[in-house]
C-alpha cells in the first residue's frame, strides 16, 4: 500500500476510538442484531405548563416581572394614542449654565395622543439617552413611568463636555397591547417546515412548530422529546414516512396575527420616532481643571456574580466603560490572543452571538476557521489557533430556530451541550439567547431558561471555575414578531434565571442603545467589538493548559489552511481510566446523533476493549444501540464514512484474551454486516509479523492500520 503523505481531502475525522483492551462478546442469538424501540410519535398534544408552574419556584414571581402598565384596550380611536410629535419633555429644574460631572440631569415626558390632548394613562415604551457626538459619547437614561401619562428621565453625567438629550417613542402604549395580548395569547406567530426522507430518497415536507396546536393540522402528529432537556417539538405526520425519518428542519411562515387595527398601531410612521427637541444641549464641568474628565468610581476586576450597575456602562470615544467592573479595551491582535490563550470558548445561541465568533475570525489573523461542511447559519463553526491552544466554537440552539434548511442532527439543544462540558478554568460558555423566542408565548422562554439554568447551575457546581457568560438580547427588530418590547421582557426572564448564580453579564440592551446609531438585530463592527472586550474582561489574562484527562480525551488536532479537524474520545462507561470529569465521559451513540454526516465526515469506530471483564450481553446491548445510530447516520446522509476498527491482539489473562477478542470481532462483524461500513482488519494486522503481541502495537503495525483507514477516505 503506498503512501499517503501527498494526498489531500477536505473532511472532517471523528474518531471515536473506543478505549484500549479487550471484549468478549457471545453470538447474536439467530443471527440477528436487536433493535432499539423508534423514537416516540404522538397524536395528541402534550399539555404545556402555565409559566408560573413550569419555573415560579425557580424564577421568583415573574408576574412581578413582566409588569407592564395597561391601557385601555378597546380604543377604537386611532387619534387617541400616544403621537411622538406631540409628546413634549422638559427639565424637572430650572436650567443651569452647567452641570457637575458625576451629577445626575432629570427630566419630566408628558405623553400627549394625536390631537395634543395629554395622556391619562402610562405603557408607552419610550427610550432615551445623553448622547455627546463630539466626544463619541452616549449614555442610556433611565424611564420612570408613573403610570398616569407622565414619566421621570434621569440622565447620569459621566463625561466632562458637551451633551444632548435624545428621546424615543418605539411604541405607544395602545401597540404595546397590541404586542401583549398577541405574545401571551397567540400560540405562535411564524412555523416551520419539516424535510422527512424515506429509504428510496422520496421526501415529504411538512409543518412545524412548539405544540401540537400551533401546527394548524387536525391530523395525526409527531412529537420529538429531547432526552437530555426535556424539550419538545412536533411536526405534522407525514402521509407517507414515519415520525422517524425527519431529516431537515427550516424556517416556515410568519403567520397573519395583526387587525388592521393592530397594524394601523405599529405602523412604520409611529413606530421609533425621535420626538421634538425637548431640551437644549447641555454643558458638563470637571470638579477641578486637570480632573478626570470621565466619573468612573472605583471597580473590582471583571468576575462572575458581581451586581449589576444602572446603567450597566457608557460609551465615550466610542469605548464602553462598565460601571460594575473595570473593563478593558483589547485593540489589538497581540492583546486578544493573550487573553484567551489555552481556552476553549463555546458560544451557543442565536446570530448576534455569531457576530462574536465572527469578529474574532475576522479580527485575528492567526485565529483559523475550520470549514465543518454546515450550513452556515446554524454551525456549528470552529476557529482555532493552535500555538496558544484556542479553540472558538459556536452553534445555534435548538428548536424553535428560523434557519435556511439544515440537519436535524445539528440542531443540538443548549442543555445538551452545557451537560457534555467538563468545564474547568480553561473553559468558557457563552449564551445569546432570546431572539427566536419573542414569536411564541412567555412561557416557551420560560421553561426553556429553567433547563438551561439547571444546566449551567450543575455545570458550575461541577467545576466553579468554568466561566459562564450571558449575552442579553439586543435592540433591533419593531415589529410583531420582533420587538425591543419583547426584548425588555426577555432581558428581564434571563437576569431573573440567572440572578443567583456565579455567571457574567454582558448588556447587549445598552450597549446597542446608547449611540447616535440606528437599531439593527445585527449591529455594527464598532458595537460588536464593545460587547466582545466586555467579555475578554472576564477571562483571565493567565494562559492555561487544557487539562483534559489525556486517557478519555476529548483530543482535536487540526489543520486549518485544508480544513482537517481530526477528534478522539474515549466511550463512556464501562471505562477504565484515570479519574475523569462524568460530564467528558460521552456515549458513542449521543455523539453520533449528534453529525449531520456527508461525505466530508468520516467517522471510526473501535470498540470491545473494556467489555471483556462483563458477560457478552452487556456488549450485545450496547452494540444495538449504536447499530441503531450508525444506521440512522447513514439513512439521513448516506455519503458519511463509517470505518470499524476490529479489535486487535494482545492480553492473555482472565481480564483481557485473544480469545474474548475474537468473540468480540465476531460481535463486531455480526452488528454491522448489513451496513454499508468499512472494516479495517486489526486483528490480522496485529498477527501477521514476528513481533509480540502488544495490546497497543508497535508503531509500524498502527501506520498500516491508518494507511488502510485512508484507503478508504482516499480511494484514488
Amino acid at each position: 500500500m503506498g503512501s499517503f503523505t501527498g494526498q489531500r481531502k477536505i473532511l472532517t475525522v471523528v474518531l471515536v476510538f473506543l478505549a484500549s483492551i479487550f471484549y468478549f462478546k457471545m453470538p447474536w442469538p439467530d443471527n440477528t442484531i436487536p433493535r432499539p424501540p423508534a423514537p416516540c410519535c404522538a397524536s395528541k398534544p402534550v399539555p404545556t405548563p402555565s409559566l408560573l408552574e413550569s419555573v415560579s419556584q425557580e424564577f421568583g414571581n415573574l408576574t412581578h416581572l413582566l409588569y407592564w402598565p395597561s391601557s385601555p384596550g378597546e380604543e377604537k380611536d386611532l387619534l387617541a394614542s400616544t403621537s411622538p410629535q406631540n409628546s413634549t419633555y422638559h427639565l424637572r429644574g430650572p436650567a443651569q449654565a452647567s452641570y457637575a460631572l458625576g451629577s445626575y440631569l432629570e427630566a419630566i415626558l408628558v405623553a400627549r395622543d394625536h390631537r395634543g390632548r395629554p395622556k391619562t394613562h402610562g405603557g408607552d415604551l419610550f427610550r432615551t439617552k445623553l448622547l455627546g457626538p463630539d466626544l463619541k459619547a452616549g449614555v442610556p437614561g433611565d424611564v420612570q413611568d408613573l403610570e398616569n401619562g407622565t414619566y421621570l428621565l434621569s440622565f447620569p453625567l459621566l463625561w466632562a463636555g458637551q451633551a444632548q438629550v435624545q428621546v424615543r417613542l418605539i411604541h405607544s402604549s395602545e401597540a404595546v397591547g397590541v404586542l401583549r395580548r398577541i405574545w401571551r395569547e397567540k400560540r405562535a406567530t411564524v412555523d416551520f417546515r419539516g424535510y422527512f426522507r424515506g429509504p428510496t430518497g422520496i421526501e415529504e415536507t411538512v409543518i412545524c412548530n412548539v405544540d401540537a396546536l400551533s401546527i394548524g393540522t387536525r391530523g395525526p402528529t409527531c412529537q420529538y422529546r429531547n432526552t437530555d432537556s426535556g424539550e419538545v417539538w412536533f411536526c405534522a405526520q407525514p402521509s407517507t414516512l414515519p415520525c422517524n425519518s425527519l431529516v431537515g428542519h427550516s424556517s416556515g411562515s410568519y403567520l397573519n396575527v395583526t387587525t388592521l387595527r393592530d397594524e394601523a398601531l405599529l405602523a412604520w410612521q409611529v413606530t421609533d420616532k425621535v420626538l421634538p427637541r425637548g431640551i437644549s444641549p447641555i454643558q458638563i464641568r470637571r470638579a477641578a481643571p486637570g480632573n478626570s474628565s470621565l466619573a468612573l468610581p472605583s471597580r473590582p476586576p471583571c468576575s462572575p456574580g458581581l451586581p449589576t450597575a444602572k446603567p450597566s456602562g457608557f460609551y465615550h470615544g466610542h469605548v464602553w466603560h462598565s460601571l460594575s467592573c473595570s473593563s478593558r479595551s483589547f485593540p489589538t491582535v497581540n492583546s486578544i490572543l493573550g487573553c484567551l490563550a489555552g481556552h476553549v470558548v463555546h458560544m451557543m445561541g442565536d446570530s448576534t452571538l455569531r457576530q462574536w465568533w465572527e469578529y474574532l475570525r475576522d479580527t485575528v489573523p492567526s485565529l483559523k476557521p475550520v470549514d465543518l461542511h454546515v450550513t452556515y447559519q446554524t454551525g456549528p463553526l470552529m476557529a482555532v489557533e493552535t500555538t496558544r491552544n484556542i479553540v472558538l466554537h459556536w452553534r445555534a440552539h435548538g428548536w424553535p430556530l428560523r434557519s435556511l434548511r439544515t440537519p436535524v442532527a445539528s440542531l443540538h439543544s443548549v442543555v445538551q451541550e452545557l451537560g457534555g462540558l467538563a468545564g474547568g478554568p480553561h473553559t468558557v460558555v457563552v449564551l445569546g439567547l432570546g431572539a427566536h423566542f419573542t414569536t411564541f408565548p412567555p412561557s416557551v422562554f420560560a421553561q426553556r431558561l429553567a433547563g438551561i439554568r439547571a444546566a449551567v447551575a450543575a455545570l458550575l457546581a461541577r467545576e466553579p471555575h468554568t466561566l459562564v457568560v450571558i449575552k442579553l438580547a439586543n435592540t433591533g427588530y419593531k415589529s410583531v414578531y420582533g420587538s425591543d418590547w419583547f426584548t425588555l421582557q426577555v432581558n428581564r426572564l434571563l437576569r431573573a434565571a440567572f440572578a443567583d448564580l456565579r455567571v457574567a453579564f454582558v448588556d447587549a440592551w445598552e450597549m446597542t442603545s446608547s449611540l447616535a446609531l440606528p437599531d439593527s438585530i445585527h449591529p455594527v463592527r464598532l458595537i460588536v467589538q464593545n460587547e466582545v472586550d466586555s467579555l475578554l474582561s472576564f477571562i483571565s489574562l493567565k494562559p492555561v493548559d487544557l487539562h483534559v484527562t489525556y486517557q478519555t480525551g476529548p483530543l482535536m488536532a487540526v489543520e486549518t489552511t485544508r480544513n482537517i479537524v481530526l477528534h478522539w474520545r474515549a466511550h463512556g462507561w464501562p471505562l477504565r481510566s484515570l479519574r475523569t470529569s462524568v460530564a467528558s465521559l460521552h456515549s458513542v451513540v449521543r455523539e453520533l446523533g449528534g453529525l449531520a454526516g456527508g461525505p466530508h465526515t468520516v467517522v471510526v469506530l473501535g470498540l470491545g476493549a473494556h467489555f471483556t471483564t462483563f458477560p457478552p450481553s452487556v456488549f450485545a446491548q450496547r452494540l444495538a444501540g449504536i447499530r441503531a445510530a450508525v444506521a440512522a447516520l447513514l439513512a439521513r446522509e448516506p455519503h458519511t464514512l463509517v470505518v470499524i476498527k476490529l479489535a486487535n491482539t494482545g492480553y492473555k489473562s482472565v481480564y483481557g484474551s485473544d480469545w474474548f477478542t475474537l468473540q468480540v470481532n465476531r460481535l463486531l462483524r455480526a452488528a454491522f454486516a448489513d451496513l454499508r461500513v468499512a472494516f479495517v482488519d486489526a486483528w490480522e494486522m496485529t498477527s501477521s509479523l514476528a513481533l509480540p503481541d502488544s495490546i497497543h502495537p508497535v508503531r509500524l503495525i498502527v501506520q498500516n492500520e491508518v494507511d488502510s483507514l485512508l484507503s478508504f477516505i482516499c480511494p484514488t
